[in-house]
């Protein structure tokens, strides 16, 4: 800690810092796009992004007077907190910053209840960098020295923490903004001190239960509003979380294990803590079964709405080894009844719990079991809301089969009626990174190649567009990001592809991500053309782009093979996990097998793997099948996941899995 002197100063600096930064960014944000250079991928996608947010939320603010006129306030209040910066402690900033946080922001949000209102004043605060104005006086606080539970100067500090749980709870801006000032990092930091939670006297440890409520909420906000999963594993996030998952405190709890459906990833070391111990998903079921019984659909222990737990257990079925204990926890029913009776989120998020837990062909057959669920499913394809249009026909799609749905098509197995130079390259990309696309597709068009891309996020009959988008192509781009895993509807394409045996070529549209699970199994070990890498240049990503493609969909190469026959293509599923045998493998005696079986199979053919991993027969047939759909994959997770590193045990290996 240094001097008042220095701290001073450096508090100044930081207000000075902060109002530049703020209005020059505002005055970027208003830029013309065409003002990007184009040489740098990331900044060019993020500049079309906010451009069109930002005028997308002029339009609608427009058509609300009642929030137009609070702006003046907002404004007042930016400005006041950020003259408190420089003498952050002292009685009258304290109390100014305090009133003026919770009179001209606070009490609108409470207010106006309506959710367009809302996210309204949350995006215009997005846009007026409301959070690097708060991130910059609650740092200025904590230069001052250690914040001392009692005193006002804590108990702003939580209001200034408080409002920012509100504001991210509802925009995603807002969110990001906590990632990019350090407001999110800062914390995390505060999750890591147990101390918070911890005191003798009653009245301070609730003080600090809440804080940490608080602090944990907005950790979660900000996971489940796009803040990367890879952001939240660079900070060791998880281990700052999981202890409050013991505490007594019910709220506290539920927000902790809410917060972990969305952190833990399905090949982080730390997965099993959901996977072997159900005790999170049982803790969901438990409480939507509560919200599902009152009239608001709140379960009032634990303080968590409906709608809240179908999103979380959406998030946990991404997770193949989440997908047979959700499944056992008896979620359909209650999925069921949200799909019928609840409200748009509700049903929405309802839905896509189901269309995820059906890539698993366990639960695929146990939901279509369920009586009258499919039926259910099938009323909300004429939902006037097109997002659960597209979640209900997607987990049609892989519910009831490919095959079923594309019935209609008379040309089964046939070139398209197009003729023989009709095949292109097909992009598969998560809406995230539509921008950076558009100007992939218009390079390659300048090329000579035939691109198709969806533009208008395809949902519904258009299923049927996307499969014959998928037969027709030469090669498909996979835009890889966790966004892209996590998303039912690309992985839909991707293992559609997969089944027909198409090229890829991936694209790697996040810095540092590494493709694990189904998308893994795909991609592989391929080569990766790298637009997320920091410093990108988009001319030098296109030319290796171009040169991997080739001839492969360009305009006049002739077809090189006509579509599969679509009615032989099996269901098979891209995945690492267990939970999936690929490929007629179901009969296999092998899978039956106990791990005293396997380890007298590898003890006869001398196999030794350096893995703490439990390998079951089950999973030799899986790598077996591996082997030949994906061995680019195979290989890779020989060596890095199993330790069999020398050619004489791959070897081995390979001559055992071809005599098993």
């Amino acid at each position: 800690m240094g001097s008042a002197a220095s701290t001073k100063k450096s508090a100044t600096v930081w207000a000075s810092k902060t109002k530049q930064r703020r209005e020059g960014e505002r005055s970027h944000d208003e830029k013309d796009v065409d003002e990007a250079s184009i040489g740098d991928v990331a900044t060019v996608s993020e500049d079309d992004k906010i451009s069109a947010a930002l005028v997308d939320h002029k339009t609608r603010l427009s058509e609300h007077p009642e929030i137009e006129k609070l702006l003046p306030s907002f404004q007042e209040a930016i400005d006041t907190i950020e003259k408190c910066i420089a003498d952050p402690a002292s009685s009258d900033s304290l109390e100014k910053v305090y009133n003026v946080v919770d009179h001209n922001i606070r009490q609108p949000a409470m207010t106006y209840t309506s959710k367009e209102q809302r996210r309204l004043i949350c995006d215009q605060l997005a846009f007026d960098k409301f959070v690097w104005t708060i991130h910059g006086y609650c740092e200025s606080l904590l230069n001052t020295g250690p914040l001392n539970r009692s005193e006002p100067l804590f108990m702003t500090y939580v209001s200034c923490a408080d409002i920012i749980t509100s504001l991210s709870d509802r925009s995603s801006m807002i969110c990001d903004q906590c990632r990019q000032t350090g407001f999110l990092e800062r914390i995390i930091q505060h999750s890591k001190e147990n101390k918070y939670a911890n005191d003798h006297d009653p009245k301070i440890n609730r003080i600090n239960t809440l804080f940490v409520i608080t602090c944990i909420s907005i950790v979660n906000n900000c996971a489940k509003g796009g803040v990367s999963r890879q952001f939240f594993t660079e900070l060791d996030t998880i281990k700052a979380v999981l202890p409050y998952s013991k505490s007594s405190d019910i709220v506290l709890q539920s927000i902790t294990y809410m917060t972990l459906a969305y952190l833990v990833d399905e090949d982080d070391e730390q997965s099993d803590l959901i996977a072997a111990d159900d005790k999170i998903i049982r803790f969901l079921i438990h409480h939507l079964k509560i919200a599902l019984s009152v009239p608001d659909k709140t379960s009032p222990q634990a303080g968590i709405a409906a709608e809240e737990i179908a999103q979380a257990l959406s998030c946990l079925a991404n997770n193949d080894k989440n997908k047979p204990k959700i499944m056992e926890a008896g979620t359909v029913p209650l999925l069921a009844t949200l799909m019928k009776d609840g409200d748009e989120k509700e049903q929405l998020y309802a839905v896509k719990t189901i269309w995820n837990l059906a890539f698993d062909e366990t639960c695929r057959e146990n939901i279509k079991g369920e009586s009258g669920v499919i039926e259910i499913i099938e009323g909300l394809k004429t939902h006037n809301s097109q997002e659960i249009q597209k979640a209900a026909n997607g987990a049609l799609w892989v519910l009831e089969g490919q095959q079923k749905l594309r019935d209609t098509s008379e040309k089964q197995g046939d070139v398209s009626e197009a003729g023989e130079e009709c095949q292109h390259v097909m992009i598969s990309y998560q809406w995230d990174v539509q921008n950076l696309m558009i100007k992939v597709k218009g390079h390659l068009e300048k090329n000579g190649y035939r691109v198709w891309m969806d533009l208008e996020q395809m949902g519904g009959s258009t299923l049927q567009a996307m499969a014959d988008a998928v037969e027709n192509s030469a090669v498909v781009l996979m835009c890889v990001s966790q966004k892209y895993r996590d998303s039912p509807n690309c992985r839909v394409e991707a293992e559609y592809a997969f089944q027909l045996r198409k090229d890829v070529v991936p694209l790697m549209v996040e810095d540092k991500y590494k493709p694990t699970g189904w998308l893994g199994a795909i991609v592989g070990t391929k080569f990766y053309v790298h637009f997320a890498r920091k410093n990108a240049n988009f001319e030098v990503c296109m030319k290796q782009l171009v040169r991997e493609l080739g001839e492969r969909g360009m305009v006049g190469r002739k077809r090189k093979h006509a579509v599969a026959d679509i009615s032989t293509v099996e269901t098979a599923v891209a995945t690492p996990s267990t939970s999936h045998v690929t490929r007629n493998s179901s009969s296999h005696p092998a899978n039956k097998w106990t791990e005293v079986n396997v380890k007298s199979w590898m003890n006869d053919n001398g196999i030794e793997m350096k893995t703490k991993q439990t390998i079951t027969g089950e999973d030799l047939v899986f790598l077996t099948n591996l082997r030949d759909e994906a061995p680019e994959f195979f290989y890779s997770y020989v060596v890095n996941h199993l330790g069999i590193t020398t050619l004489r045990g791959m070897r081995r290996l390979r001559n055992a899995l071809e005599k098993f």
